[in-house]
């Protein structure tokens, strides 16, 4: 049973603000690792949760003028679309059963993959996103399907004048 109180509740008044509470920052440290790799890591205690992007170098400007523009962030929204053992609808049963979420993009000079998983499957979730990582498909079909969606978009983003205006500026 619900029911509003009458105690307490001064409702002829906005409530005044408390004082603000203190910023708590998790300690972040930094290694690199014998391949290169540089870690950056974050800990917060109370979920159990595993949040990490791997940020990787798409190019530099100069490497912009030879290819198409968007080429970098099509190939890397490509990564999670099938890889060499499993087809996308397997990927996405596999991290649903796992808890977990996995995306990637990006464009211009950087592209990334992020996961999120429940610590339970942490095993599981990061053996999947190795597998995205680095043994991506590109299937042909997937292409195909995945550059209609992208078309399909921008037309869309032209009927819409904010879009439009958006990708003028």
């Amino acid at each position: 049973q619900l029911s509003a109180s009458a105690a307490g509740a001064d409702r002829n008044s906005f409530p005044t603000p408390g004082a603000a509470v203190a910023a708590s920052f998790p300690t972040v440290e930094r290694a690199t690792l014998s391949n290169g790799l540089k870690l950056v890591v974050a800990q917060r205690t109370g979920v159990p949760v595993v949040n990490f992007t791997l940020l990787l170098d798409t190019g530099v400007p100069e490497d912009f003028a030879r290819i198409p523009p968007g080429t970098g962030s099509f190939a890397m929204s490509l990564l999670d679309e099938g890889t060499e053992r499993r087809n996308r609808e397997q990927i996405a049963e596999t991290l649903g059963l796992l808890g977990a979420s996995l995306q990637t993009g990006g464009g211009d000079e950087t592209g990334y993959v992020t996961l999120s998983a429940l610590k339970p499957g942490l095993g599981d979730a990061l053996a999947l996103y190795a597998e995205v990582v680095m043994r991506p498909a590109f299937a042909q079909k997937e292409l195909e399907r995945v550059k209609a969606q992208w078309i399909a978009a921008i037309a869309t983003a032209k009927q819409d004048p904010g879009r439009a205006a958006s990708r003028v500026l």
